[in-house]
């Protein structure tokens, strides 16, 4: 078995025995990589942070051609200390890290992914406004992985007839996977209509770092707003519960 390392961040652990744990962790090289981490209880004192979430280090692991990979050792880099001092930064950055859990992909690069979660961390610990970063990172972490809503075009016949600025709303399909423009909102199911304040943030974060988006207030209506689609959309796409959205 090669031994075999990368940056990483765990993202799950769960328990395989009495004495046994396994370890989900999203990697820069290798996306999601699964470990057990044999003796897991009796290691704890040297092995202590592959227990905490949301850490950055670098993994170690013996690679397996099938089944779980062996945890060989997790050194802590960064811990975001900030994250476990205050309960919203910290729900900021599990609402990150339940995209993570269900877009990231076993075995493939995720090398955008992975920079986008660093720089979400860092903007949930120590950014003016966190869940304005993590908003971002939800929003260009679905476009990372190929589940991006379409917000430039009609995604029923990509047409650009879209409702006047000002106070307009746009009609948004979930079963579409985009926005509707007004022949084809008449058509289709509309999920919920956008304002074109939401639809502009929305747009912005596409292509938002993180860290970058929480120095950047947003109105209460609009983050609500804003929060609200996010919500809908990460749970229709992936049909499960973003329980730190609610």
């Amino acid at each position: 078995m090669a031994i075999v390392k990368s940056a990483a961040v765990p993202v799950r652990i769960t328990e395989y025995s009495e004495t046994s744990l396994i370890a989900a962790f999203l990697t820069r090289d290798f996306g999601l990589v699964r470990t057990i981490f044999k003796g897991a209880r009796r290691k704890a004192k040297a092995y202590g942070s592959v227990f905490d979430l949301l850490v950055l280090g670098e993994l170690t692991f013996y690679e397996r051609s099938s089944g779980l990979n062996i945890l060989k050792g997790f050194a802590a880099k960064e811990d975001f200390p900030q994250l476990h001092a205050e309960l919203e930064r910290y729900r900021a950055a599990m609402s990150c890290l339940e995209l993570v859990r269900a877009a990231a992909v076993e075995g493939e690069p995720a090398a955008g992914l992975f920079d986008l979660f660093h720089s979400a961390l860092q903007a949930c610990a120590a950014g003016r406004f966190p869940w304005q970063g993590a908003y971002a990172f939800l929003t260009a972490g679905l476009a990372d992985t190929g589940f991006a809503p379409l917000l430039e075009v009609c995604a029923s016949c990509a047409g650009r007839e879209f409702p006047p600025g000002g106070k307009a709303r746009t009609a948004f399909s979930f079963e579409e996977g985009g926005i509707l423009c007004m022949k084809c909102g008449a058509r289709h199911k509309v999920g919920m209509w956008l304002t074109g304040g939401a639809l502009e943030t929305l747009r912005r974060y596409l292509r938002a770092r993180p860290f970058e988006a929480s120095e950047q207030q947003l109105k209460p209506a609009l983050t609500r707003e804003v929060r609200g689609f996010l919500s809908r959309y990460c749970e229709f796409t992936f049909e499960q519960r973003f329980r730190m959205l609610k």
